[in-house]
């Protein structure tokens, strides 16, 4: 938008408003690869967890004994196994 007025009012030429729009084109298209990759990695952390809990819950569900688990504090059952 400043190229376009800077080329109103200023009598600027042509080739200083395309160079303008490439280099803000270019630094525009590095932000959002830089946003897309930082996406991308927190997503990929959280699948992973959820990946390693989903098997240590399906670890813990194929014992042949049951299993409680439950909090120190208040008791109160953190995970049972299906056995139980």
């Amino acid at each position: 938008m400043t190229s376009v007025s800077r080329l109103i009012f200023f009598e600027d030429e042509i080739d200083n408003l395309l160079i303008a729009t490439f280099c803000y084109t270019m630094w525009l298209s590095l932000n959002l690869l830089c946003c897309h990759l930082i996406v991308t990695k927190v997503g990929m952390i959280f699948v992973e967890a959820e990946v390693l809990k989903a098997s240590n819950t399906h670890s813990l569900d194929n014992l042949d004994k049951g299993l409680i688990i439950m909090d120190e504090q208040d008791f109160s059952i953190t995970y049972a196994n299906k056995v139980i």
